[in-house]
């Protein structure tokens, strides 16, 4: 799938390997064969004419009453001749059992699974993965949700399948991304040296506000940057809710990226944008909003 949408060649080498293992692991593929299977065999033109010839010969040395050694070696390797054909017969049929098996069980899994729009389509399939995989039920449900392909051709299904799979994945790894900051840590400035003289402004010590000024004259800093900023650190949706504390209100993010994962995972559901005070009728239209309005594409 990955090759199709980029538009590269089929990596065969891998797919065939996947697809070997995917065989070998699956407990329904035929191992050996059956009863009447391995009887059919036995009505092959090729082997009753090697059976046939194998007991002529015998007929024909016991006739004769002189067991050579030359006529022995003879039917030695007559007898030879019916085992290997008849193994050869044997490892056919049921390489043909198998490829029959693969190719027709194939196509109704995929319909089976593209039905209900998941890997993991049913009960039968969850109990193997904890029993066989020894996977927790936790990570079957995360494959349920991320093994998924698109079936409606609704955008706003298309959507929610999309953030379903967003919230298992947090359901099972409620990390953030991101770590220990690497390197040294920067040196601090000696007591007796203003550090602010030599020290550039910079958008964090513009969005924060001087005790000196009032409540009203601190929150236009962070107001102006909200509405002009082209990369903004802080969250219009939480400045613009004067039930929020002043100091969620002025927050600023290190980072741009920052901002962005704060509103996906806080205010994505949201509909009503409290810094316009406008209300936006579904989840295309809430971005298109933040984007034009707000400088923000989630």
């Amino acid at each position: 799938m990955q090759s199709l949408m980029r538009g590269l060649e089929p990596d065969s080498a891998m797919m065939r390997v996947v697809t070997r293992m995917g065989r070998w692991v699956d407990t329904r593929r035929p191992r050996e064969l059956t009863d009447d299977q391995k009887a059919s065999v036995e009505t092959i033109p090729e082997l009753q004419h090697t059976i046939y010839k194998r007991d002529s010969f015998a007929r024909k040395l016991e006739q004769s009453g002189k067991k050579s050694r030359q006529g022995l070696d003879r039917l030695e390797k007559l007898k030879r001749n019916v085992t290997n054909t008849r193994s050869r017969l044997l490892y056919d049929l049921r390489k043909r059992v198998r490829e029959e098996f693969d190719s027709i069980q194939a196509v109704k899994d995929i319909e089976r699974q593209l039905a209900a729009g998941t890997a993991v389509h049913n009960d039968e399939t969850r109990k193997l993965l904890v029993s066989r995989e020894n996977m927790l039920p936790q990570q079957v449900f995360l494959l349920e949700k991320l093994i998924t392909w698109p079936t409606p051709r609704s955008l706003e299904k298309e959507w929610k399948r999309r953030n379903e799979a967003v919230e298992a994945v947090r359901m099972y790894c409620d990390v953030r991304e991101g770590g220990p900051r690497r390197g040294r840590r920067p040196n601090r400035p000696s007591p007796g040296k203003d550090a602010t003289t030599d020290r550039p402004a910079t958008m964090a010590s513009t969005l924060t506000p001087s005790p000196s000024l009032q409540r009203e004259d601190a929150l236009r800093v962070p107001e102006a940057h909200v509405q002009t900023a082209v990369k903004p650190l802080g969250c219009f949706q939480c400045f613009g809710n004067r039930e929020e504390s002043d100091e969620r209100r002025m927050k600023h993010y290190s980072r741009h990226k920052h901002l962005l994962r704060h509103f996906r995972y806080t205010h994505l559901d949201d509909r009503h944008c409290n810094f316009c005070n406008k209300l936006t009728g579904d989840e295309m239209a809430w971005r298109r909003h933040t984007h034009e309005n707000h400088r923000l594409r989630i």
